[in-house]
């Protein structure tokens, strides 16, 4: 954005919690991968920090739910649960805005009830987007250019993971 913030972004749909399942033997090691990846995160910060000439702490994340399967968490509660711990143990001092970006019918029944147990100044952090659209005019209307807005929602970026990322500017 027009501050540096590096921008991440999750497809949800391409989360298969019943492959979690498999992968990890307790819910709580879910969280293992993400504390890598804003290992990651912090790395890339770090380089635009010493590009830009000033320190750059927070990232952006824009969490895209289309196709989200509500099926899927149902069936899998204790790793879904774990999922949602992830952004309040790894997030809130990192993150500069969450975009969440066209949301299912059920998602936004939820979040009518869940946002009452947020904190409200994380609440401030967090912009729900009904569409692709919304979302392109919103991400735009806020400094991200349309080159690092992912091709998915109508921006430019094929995307880069974030571990290949921090691989070609950790240090040699």
């Amino acid at each position: 954005d027009n501050f540096g913030h590096p921008v991440t972004f999750l497809r949800l749909s391409e989360l298969k919690l019943k492959d979690l399942r498999k992968q990890f033997k307790k819910p709580s090691d879910v969280n293992k991968p993400f504390s890598r990846t804003l290992g990651s995160i912090r790395m890339v910060k770090e380089a635009i920090s010493s590009h830009l000439g000033y320190k750059v702490r927070k990232h952006i994340v824009i969490a895209d739910l289309q196709g989200v399967s509500m099926m899927s968490f149902a069936r899998n509660k204790a790793y879904a649960k774990a999922l949602f711990q992830v952004p309040y143990i790894f997030f809130p001092d990192n993150v500069y805005r969450i975009y969440i970006v066209n949301p299912t019918k059920i998602f936004n029944l939820l979040w009518k009830i869940v946002r009452k147990w947020v904190d409200p100044t994380t609440l401030k952090y967090i912009t729900k987007l009904n569409s692709s659209e919304e979302a392109i005019k919103t991400l735009k209307e806020n400094g991200i250019p349309q080159e690092v807005i992912p091709a998915s929602l109508g921006g430019k970026s094929k995307g880069v993971r974030t571990i290949d990322l921090a691989r070609t500017i950790a240090p040699k």
